[in-house]
Order: C-alpha cells, then sequence, then structure tokens
C-alpha cells in the first residue's frame, strides 16, 4: 500500500510535467519555451487544474501496470523454476524473465496511454473537446 500511495504522489508530483510535453509535441501544440507553454496552458486553459487532464487514467494504468508487471515477473519467475528442476535463474535469465513480463505488461496497458495522451492534448491545436477527466 506504501509503495502504490508513493508512486501515486510521484505521478501527480511530475503529471504537470506529461502535460507540457505532449502539448508541445502535438501538431499544432504549444509553442516556445516550456516557462511560455506553461503560462499559456494556466492562462487558457483554466488555471492550475489544467496541468492535472488524464490524471485520473494515468494513476490507473500505473496502478494496474505496476501490478501486473510484478505479478508476470514472479509467475514466470515460477514457470522457470518448475521447468529447471528448482533451479533459480541467473542474473542474466532474470533480466529475460523482466523483459518479458514488461512486454505483455505494456502490451495490456498501452490502450490506457492513448486515452492519457488524448485528455492531454484535447482542445490544442484545434482538437475538439471530447472527452472529461
Amino acid at each position: 500500500a506504501s509503495g502504490a500511495a508513493a508512486g501515486a504522489v510521484s505521478t501527480a508530483l511530475c503529471y504537470p510535467l506529461d502535460v507540457l510535453k505532449s502539448q508541445m509535441a502535438v501538431s499544432g501544440g504549444l509553442k516556445g519555451s516550456v516557462v511560455a507553454a506553461a503560462r499559456q496552458i494556466f492562462r487558457e486553459q483554466g488555471g492550475a487544474r489544467a496541468f492535472y487532464k488524464g490524471l485520473g487514467p494515468t494513476l490507473v494504468a500505473d496502478v494496474i501496470g505496476t501490478g501486473l508487471g510484478f505479478t508476470l515477473y514472479d509467475v514466470f519467475n515460477g514457470w522457470y523454476r518448475t521447468l529447471k528442476g528448482g533451479r533459480k535463474p541467473s542474473p542474466a535469465e532474470k533480466g529475460i524473465l523482466g523483459g518479458c513480463s514488461a512486454c505483455l505488461c505494456m502490451t495490456a496497458t498501452q490502450p490506457l496511454e492513448v486515452v492519457m495522451t488524448r485528455l492531454r492534448v484535447q482542445g490544442v491545436g484545434g482538437r475538439p473537446v471530447l472527452y472529461k477527466g
């Protein structure tokens, strides 16, 4: 629970930078320096609240991704030990198991990334505002 809380706080503190990055990277998005873009977001998109568009799905994706990633890694380690007669994986094998669990985890959570990005950039560069969050 404390790990999830720490992750949520970390995400909430860094999230405004993700909003800035997304709105500056999109075609027709914000121009200029990071400070100028931040001022523009604050002034034109609703104050401090504008820096947290899409935070809810981001927190859900982080919780799901972290839980799924560790669970898959544990499952893969168990399968490995079963197949190898109880032998623990070497550091290189642990890297492969971790990579496989990360690939599956990313595949499962990628649709949430699309939702988060759409929430961050709606209304920017002439894009319509379609989502609330």
